[in-house]
């Protein structure tokens, strides 16, 4: 069957077949030449094109010869002869080689890197991205910062100079850094920075999702001042616990004094009487009475009686010296607990030792004090047992948050860790 035997039909499928791959050759130009193929590569694409643009004019040709057009009946006779299977098969190899090109460029496009995987690559990012020239004019713009643009300004992003102005005035200043927070409640870290390309100066511009940042600072910030509040709480319940415990101190103590005041009435008693198989002596019982009324004094009037000069002067009514170095704590907590730890360091030293000299030493660190006391007698003869005295004083420093040791040998050594405030 001749070329010049076809029906309008046939000759129209075949005129739209030459019509794909034309556009088919010139759309692997165009690839080729965006992926900067070589020469020789970029030939191979055109001679398809022009082959098929060849067959194309053909059909043309005919089709006029057809119409009663003179000029072309002799050229038309010519091309008339030829056989429709021989049209097929050019045709038929020209769309086998552009699938074969197709599928080549295809596979070339996955193994290298060109501008094109470049932008897409850009495009998937978290982070918005965006490069613009002196002036404004963007070279680079992904898919997540004309996001960003478009819910600020409603516009795509083009000067890039008038988009950095409207983040730096919508945005948050965070110490030094740029948060921007968007409509929808995301929010953006924004950075810019100075860069060199093609010797031109260029700008960077970076937007980092914050957002889940964000909202943990906040919940962290919350969490923080509901600890606070509980701080506090606690605090003021460790005062009671230590104020409380301070008054059952105060109170065994006075509770002793009475019992001590029994006594040397019962020994005075009995030196008056003159019983002498006791074998009171008057000058032992005169000190205990001088001693006791000395305690008495102290007991009614040390409540009253502001900072420390109670225990001072309590100590030096029963002959004990104090010798203090540092600056004693302050806080009121600490003053209560440092009154009873006094008082019973020298009771220690008064009764259990037999000195005449309380050592105190106070040392102010970044975020406690250490308070060290030291009697100057005769050192204990066994491991010391913290009962009442000392078992409460312990109670009181911990339940106020700090934290007590005693040491027995070589002598005598208390030491409190109490917390500073700030």
């Amino acid at each position: 069957m001749r070329l010049v035997n076809l029906r309008p039909l046939g000759d129209g499928f075949l005129m739209l077949w030459a019509v794909l791959l034309g556009f088919s050759g010139f759309y692997m130009i165009l690839c080729c030449i965006q992926q900067k193929r070589r020469a020789l590569r970029v030939a191979a694409a055109v001679l398809p094109l022009l082959l098929s643009c060849f067959l194309g004019e053909l059909l043309i040709l005919l089709s006029r010869a057809r119409q009663g057009v003179p000029q072309y009946r002799p050229l038309a006779a010519a091309i008339g002869t030829l056989p429709v299977s021989g049209a097929l098969a050019a045709f038929l190899f020209l769309s086998l080689y552009q699938a074969v090109s197709l599928w080549e460029t295809v596979r070339w496009q996955q193994r290298h890197i060109d501008p094109a995987s470049v932008k897409e690559a850009v495009d998937i990012l978290p982070t918005g991205l965006c490069y613009y020239w002196a002036g404004g004019r963007t070279k680079m713009v992904n898919g997540r910062m004309e996001e960003i643009c478009r819910s600020l300004t409603g516009k795509t992003l083009a000067d890039g100079e008038l988009f950095w102005d409207v983040v730096r005035s919508r945005s948050v200043r965070d110490g030094g850094r740029l948060l921007l927070p968007l409509p929808d409640g995301r929010v953006f870290l924004f950075a810019r920075a100075e860069r060199a390309l093609e010797g031109r100066r260029i700008y960077e511009l970076i937007a980092s999702d914050v957002t889940r940042e964000q909202e943990l600072q906040q919940k962290r910030r919350e969490q923080n001042e509901e600890l606070e509040k509980i701080r506090k709480r606690l605090r003021r319940f460790s005062e009671d616990i230590g104020r409380l415990t301070i008054e059952k101190e105060t109170l065994r103590a006075k509770i002793e004094i009475h019992d001590n005041l029994g006594n040397i009435l019962l020994a005075t008693r009995r030196y008056l009487l003159q019983e002498a198989e006791y074998g009171e002596d008057a000058e032992l019982i005169r000190k205990l009475w001088v001693s006791e009324f000395r305690l008495l004094r102290s007991d009614d009037g040390g409540e009253q009686e502001s900072g420390y000069r109670s225990i001072f002067r309590a100590a030096e009514d029963i002959g004990v010296s104090i010798r203090c170095v540092g600056e004693l704590p302050e806080e009121p907590v600490w003053m209560r607990i440092m009154r009873v730890a006094m008082g019973e360091c020298i009771t220690n030293t008064f009764r259990h030792a037999a000195g005449d000299r309380l050592n105190i030493h106070v040392r102010r660190e970044e975020k406690r004090y250490l308070v060290t006391f030291m009697n100057g007698g005769a050192p204990p003869e066994q491991e010391i047992r913290e009962g009442g005295g000392l078992g409460n004083l312990r109670a009181a420093v911990e339940a106020a948050g700090g934290a007590m040791q005693v040491e027995s040998q070589p002598r005598f050594v208390l030491r409190l860790f109490l917390p500073r405030d700030g």
